[in-house]
């Protein structure tokens, strides 16, 4: 992640990896309080599919925590919105039996599910 001013000019750059697991993540949300969440997926080892991964940072792109939400099958998160002042929606799809299916949850600031 690339955090920039408003000439464009870098603040600070953070990458985010576990090693043994790939990752990828597909959005990006600055929260009210300053910090990020990003959404995205992650292929655990010996695993054949992926599951849903989100980091919750700081201001300074500083983890405070991240979170796998296991998916039967293969799962992603394909975007963040702000559901409060205090949680975000994700959504993206989980694929079970071969078959894809959208998903749409509610997250707080702690990582828990709500819905």
């Amino acid at each position: 992640m690339i955090k920039t001013d408003e000439n464009g000019d870098t603040l600070w750059t953070k990458t985010y990896e576990n090693k043994g697991m790939r990752q990828s993540g597909y959005a990006v949300m600055q929260n009210v309080d300053q910090g990020f969440f990003i959404a995205g997926s992650i292929q655990q080892p010996l695993q054949i599919g992926t599951d849903i991964y989100l980091i919750k940072t700081d201001d300074h792109g500083e983890i405070i925590w991240s979170k796998i939400i296991d998916n039967p099958g293969s799962g992603e998160a394909r975007d963040i919105a702000s559901a409060n002042s205090e949680n975000i929606l994700i959504s993206g799809w989980n694929a079970a039996s071969g078959c894809a299916h959208p998903i749409l949850a509610e997250i707080n600031q702690h990582g828990e599910i709500q819905w």
